[in-house]
């Protein structure tokens, strides 16, 4: 996605929740991991890594109604930008749709 546009402090702001976020998440924090990475999307809410990281974390929590709505949101998203996912984003809602069937 063309990101030329966007205010460059955001972007960094955005950058760097990313990486609290995954900080959090590789140091079994999960929830705290969880909330960094929704501040990241109230900054961005279009920001695909956020919200797949935000989908991720859900399910792992096993708040899959939650994750299975923020997923519908982001593909009718994505669908009205005419945009795939990207592959790291599809093996995400890959992730849930196994999880629902176990």
């Amino acid at each position: 996605m063309d990101l030329d546009h966007r205010d460059p402090l955001t972007l960094a702001s955005v950058r760097a929740l990313l990486q609290l976020g995954g900080i959090h998440e590789k140091a079994g924090r999960p929830k705290r991991a969880l909330e960094v990475m929704e501040q990241a999307l109230v900054l961005d809410p279009i920001n695909e890594a956020a919200a797949a990281a935000v989908i991720r974390l859900l399910t792992g929590l096993g708040r899959r109604d939650e994750a299975r709505l923020r997923a519908q949101h982001l593909n009718a998203h994505l669908a009205s930008l005419d945009l795939e996912p990207t592959p790291e984003t599809q093996a995400v809602l890959g992730q849930l749709r196994t999880r629902r069937r176990s």
